[in-house]
């Protein structure tokens, strides 16, 4: 299992991670963000809200509440931003609050037809691998667009908090 200091370190690189997305996707034009396709999404906008629902949904879940989404109300990149920013500090509050005992506390997942269940820990390790897999796919679409994505390596932001030095090129 997971202790609550490792979930606070991926959940804070992991809303780190998706800023700096955030960010690039901010330099494209509308129709680079809404019409450039993805390996797994019809474009840009919609990995990236794909992205931060699956993210919010999760967080819900681990919270123990309901989650429902009106993609129609989330259409322009405002407001896909402005959803992002609340996703992270929902899931935020959500991490500083846990204890020991709250990660091995069962949450239920729907998928599909089916509702599974798994502790609280592997929910959001799963929400932060999703959300690595996708940001994978954003960087390569990104750069091929001429904006590549400036994200540090969590080693360079753990040398940094320890007070140590990051000496190498941060790729």
């Amino acid at each position: 299992m997971m202790n609550a200091n490792a979930i606070t370190a991926l959940a804070d690189y992991n809303n780190y991670c998706n800023g700096v997305v955030l960010n690039v996707a901010a330099q494209l034009s509308e129709a680079e963000f809404s019409n450039t396709p993805s390996p797994s999404r019809e474009s840009i906008k919609i990995l990236l809200r794909h992205l931060l629902v699956v993210e919010a949904a999760y967080t819900a879940r681990c919270r123990g509440d309901p989650f429902s989404f009106d993609s129609a109300s989330h259409e322009t990149f405002a407001e896909i931003q402005r959803f992002g920013m609340q996703t992270a500090n929902d899931l935020k509050r959500l991490v500083a609050a846990l204890t020991e005992d709250d990660l091995a506390r069962e949450v239920q997942a729907p998928f599909g037809d089916q509702s599974l269940h798994f502790p609280l820990w592997q929910m959001l390790l799963h929400t932060f691998m999703h959300s690595a897999r996708h940001r994978g796919e954003l960087s390569i679409i990104l750069s091929q667009l001429g904006h590549p994505l400036p994200i540090q390596d969590l080693i360079v932001q753990f040398t940094e908090a320890s007070g140590q030095t990051w000496h190498f090129e941060r790729t």
